[in-house]
C-alpha cells in the first residue's frame, strides 16, 4: 500500500516538474521572439521572391514609343533595424570596374537618395537616357549601396544591382520562366508582332504592375485573332 502511494506521488511530482519546465521554455521563447533588433541600421536591395532576376535588370528602349527619350526605373531597398523619426541618407555609388555606360549620356542618378522618416522601404530612381549608340550596343550600369552616416552595409549578397541598357529588341527576362507558357517559343519576329498588336512589350508577373494570369490569357486571345487576320490578308506569307 505504501509503495503504491509512493509511486503515484513520484509520478505526480514528475508531471509537475515537466509542466514547470515547459512553462519556462515557452516563457523563454516568447521573450526571445519579442526582443527588439539591436544591431546597427543597415540597408540592402530588396529581392522579390517571385522575380526571375533579383539583382539585375535588362532594359530595352526598343519596346518603347520612338518619342520616348528617357525613362526612370526604380530599385527597391529595405532597412535592417527600426524606422527613424527623420529622413536618413542612402549612399548609392557606381561600380566603375563593372560599368561602361556613360553618365549624362546613358544615365543620370537622382542624387541625393534617402529613406523617408518612419519608413522601412523606399525606391531609388535611376534615369535611363535613349542615346543613339544603344541601337547597336548594350551598356552596363552597376550600382552598389555603400555605408553612409545613417546606414551600414546590409545583407552581403544584396548590396549590388546591375542594369543592362540598349535600344535592341531583347527577350524579356521572364519569358522562359513564365511567358513561354502564354506566347510560346521566343523569336524577335514574334516579339515585334506582339508589341505592334498590343502596344506594349513588358509583361511583368511580379512586383509593381504585375499582370494576372487572366490578363495574359486575354492578350494571347487578342494575338491569336490578330494573327488570323494577318494571315488572311497575306496568303502564302511566312
Amino acid at each position: 500500500m505504501h509503495l503504491t502511494k509512493t509511486i503515484k506521488s513520484n509520478k505526480i511530482h514528475t508531471v509537475l516538474l515537466m509542466l514547470v519546465a515547459l512553462a519556462l521554455v515557452n516563457s523563454s521563447c516568447k521573450k526571445e521572439a519579442l526582443s527588439p533588433y539591436e544591431g546597427p541600421a543597415g540597408i540592402y536591395f530588396y529581392e522579390d521572391q517571385y522575380s526571375p532576376v533579383n539583382d539585375s535588370v535588362d532594359y530595352s528602349f526598343a519596346i518603347k514609343n520612338s518619342e520616348i527619350h528617357q525613362d526612370t526605373i526604380w530599385l527597391p531597398v529595405r532597412i535592417m533595424g527600426l524606422a527613424s523619426s527623420k529622413d536618413r541618407i542612402i549612399n548609392l555609388e557606381v561600380v566603375d570596374s563593372l560599368t561602361d555606360a556613360v553618365k549624362g549620356t546613358h544615365y543620370k542618378l537622382l542624387i541625393p537618395y534617402s529613406m523617408p522618416a518612419g519608413a522601412y522601404t523606399t525606391e531609388l530612381g535611376i534615369v535611363l537616357l535613349r542615346a543613339s549608340d544603344l541601337q547597336d550596343t548594350t551598356y552596363r550600369l552597376t550600382l552598389r549601396l555603400e555605408s553612409s552616416s545613417d546606414f551600414t552595409a546590409g545583407l552581403s549578397g544584396q548590396m549590388q544591382y546591375q542594369i543592362k541598357i540598349n535600344d535592341i529588341l531583347t527577350k524579356p527576362s521572364n519569358w522562359d520562366s513564365f511567358l513561354i507558357y502564354i506566347f510560346g517559343t521566343y523569336s524577335q519576329v514574334k516579339y515585334r508582332f506582339i508589341i505592334d498588336v498590343l502596344g506594349r512589350g513588358e509583361f511583368p508577373t511580379s512586383g509593381t504592375g504585375a499582370l494576372g494570369y487572366g490578363d495574359l490569357l486575354y492578350y494571347a486571345s487578342v494575338l491569336k485573332n490578330a494573327l488570323e487576320t494577318y494571315n488572311d490578308a497575306h496568303p502564302g506569307a511566312p
